[in-house]
């Protein structure tokens, strides 16, 4: 087994005392933001430490100390059976954090970790015509908004994210601003009629007032104008599939 600790803890004044994970944080999409901000908590925990703390003495020892630390973590990781691809995701995370470190000159080495065997794979083939169909019927039959958000994932092919990151003003001339996934600018796509069409009956009962209000929101109680997540957005589509039948959910949705 590797040694879990790190032979060399900071100084109170060593210059990589700071907000390092925040900072570093800040630079992800949301997406990203989120699963990497969860792997740092983890790994944190798991030393024992708080993220700060813990990101403070990974930079603050020898690339050889910091290499040890990580690895015994990813093997703490195997151990308890996490899949190949999340463990590379948490490793993935500390290298993305050091290289930032390295970038603004805080440490001279980045952290050479490789990724464990891997084999993606993901069914893309998503569910036949016409279960999609009854899909939207179904998905209309709840809401306006519903049938909007279905008939956006499905007509455009969008990411639950972008979906959820929409606001009203970014629909303009019969298209849409998406910000897509690992972007800074949002791009726009043309909607199709009938995309289009269930976005003006869903605008027509919208609660919100200003352009700046998400597109779709949440029908909760006293949280009127509050966006959906992502999260929120699998739920209402595969809450549609239910209600066009179960078999449907046996089906690949890819809501990535």
């Amino acid at each position: 087994m590797l040694n879990t600790a790190l032979t060399t803890v900071p100084s109170p004044a060593s210059p990589v005392l700071f907000d390092l994970v925040e900072d570093w944080l800040r630079t992800k999409s949301t997406a990203t933001r989120l699963a990497y901000d969860g792997d740092v908590r983890r790994w944190a925990a798991w030393r024992g430490m708080e993220p700060r703390a813990a990101a403070n003495e990974l930079l603050a020892g020898s690339e050889t100390d910091a290499r040890r630390g990580v690895l015994a973590w990813r093997e703490a990781l195997v151990a308890r059976g996490i899949a190949p691809a999340t463990v590379n995701r948490s490793m993935a995370a500390l290298r993305s954090l050091v290289e930032l470190a390295r970038d603004l000159g805080f440490v001279p080495w980045s952290l050479r970790i490789k990724n464990l065997p891997s084999v993606a794979y993901r069914d893309t083939r998503g569910p036949a015509r016409a279960d999609v169909v009854a899909i939207v019927a179904a998905a209309d039959a709840h809401s306006a908004r519903d049938g909007a958000l279905v008939r956006l994932l499905y007509g455009l092919g969008l990411r639950r994210a972008e979906v959820a990151s929409l606001r009203v003003r970014d629909f303009e001339d019969g298209r849409v601003a998406v910000l897509g996934k690992g972007r800074l600018e949002r791009s726009w796509l043309t909607c199709p009629a009938p995309v289009a069409a269930a976005r003006d009956l869903w605008l027509a009962e919208h609660p919100a007032t200003t352009p700046d209000a998400p597109l779709f929101v949440t029908f909760a109680p006293g949280h009127a104008c509050e966006g959906l997540t992502a999260r929120s957005v699998e739920r209402v589509v595969k809450s549609a599939c239910r209600a066009a039948g179960a078999a449907i959910m046996t089906k690949s949705v890819n809501l990535r």
